[in-house]
């Protein structure tokens, strides 16, 4: 079963534009419906779509977000700023963010990638709360919402690349225990080949010899038998050697 799953999931470049383009049209739509309940807010398509092309854009980034996480981030914040600050609706326009600030701490480096979310979130709460058009307390409420969100993306993407990390090593003992019993393996059976060709040596250098000195002895064992009793000696004790 789980062969067969392997061998259906879908490529990596292939998952990531599948939600790059879900997550885009999901705040595409999502923004455009709550734009409804805005009149105040700045239409989307002022000035010529410039609304739903930074949606797009922090959307579209997620299809490369596991070779360039560090990148997308970058693009989803600046996105979100630009976003805001000229005025466009509110909405789930902030989800590619999140998904990129996952990302980063998922496939980053640990303490590095942690360090630029950090840095990023900071530097976001500052500009959401000096650009969002929103009462004092509200705005408040509004970036501390959006920032609990992007410290849980964080929190669950370290998560996930402490537990591939563990799963990584505990792949390499694994192979290095292998490869350990596969050495002992090998070793044994060298030594058995050793003694293999050792024993085949012996033998058949002593069964050269019995059979040099048994013709002999059917040679002069009428003519000579003191030279037969002989040679019947040296075929014993040759015998007995192998043996």
């Amino acid at each position: 079963m789980s062969g067969m799953a392997t061998r259906l999931r879908l490529p990596i470049q292939v998952q990531d534009a599948i939600l790059a383009g879900f997550v885009t049209l999901f705040q595409i739509l999502g923004t455009e419906r709550a734009a409804l309940n805005q009149p105040a807010a700045r239409p989307l398509d002022d000035p010529g779509a410039l609304g739903h092309l930074l949606l797009a854009v922090a959307g579209l980034a997620l299809a490369v977000r596991r070779r360039w996480p560090v990148p997308v981030f970058v693009t989803a914040a600046a996105s979100s700023l630009v976003y805001y600050a000229a005025g466009y609706p509110d909405g789930p326009g902030t989800v590619g963010l999140f998904v990129a600030v996952y990302t980063v701490t998922a496939y980053g480096d640990g303490d590095r990638s942690l360090r630029i979310v950090a840095a990023g979130i900071a530097g976001l709460a500052v500009a959401w709360l000096v650009v969002a058009d929103l009462p004092p307390f509200n705005a408040a409420g509004w970036v501390l919402f959006r920032i609990g969100t992007a410290v849980m993306a964080a929190a669950l993407g370290e998560s996930v690349r402490t537990r591939r990390l563990v799963a990584e090593a505990l792949a390499r003992a694994e192979r290095a225990e292998r490869t350990r019993e596969e050495e002992a393996r090998r070793r044994v059976d060298a030594e058995r080949l050793r003694i293999a060709r050792e024993v085949h040596d012996t033998v058949a250098h002593a069964i050269a010899v019995i059979n040099v000195q048994a013709g002999v002895t059917a040679h002069v064992l009428d003519r000579r038998p003191e030279q037969a009793r002989e040679t019947l000696v040296t075929i014993e004790q040759t015998s007995a050697r192998a043996l």
